[in-house]
């Protein structure tokens, strides 16, 4: 349902340990229903 994201990141430590996170938020506030690809 969502596109691939692709993230590069440089200049972390290799030793330390990170978490990416990302918020998705709806465009409009209709809700879409899909039923068979429609």
């Amino acid at each position: 349902m969502f596109p691939p994201y692709k993230v590069k990141t440089t200049g972390l430590d290799k030793r330390a340990k990170y978490i990416l996170l990302m918020d998705i938020v709806a465009a409009d506030d209709c809700r879409y229903k899909f039923h068979n690809s429609r």
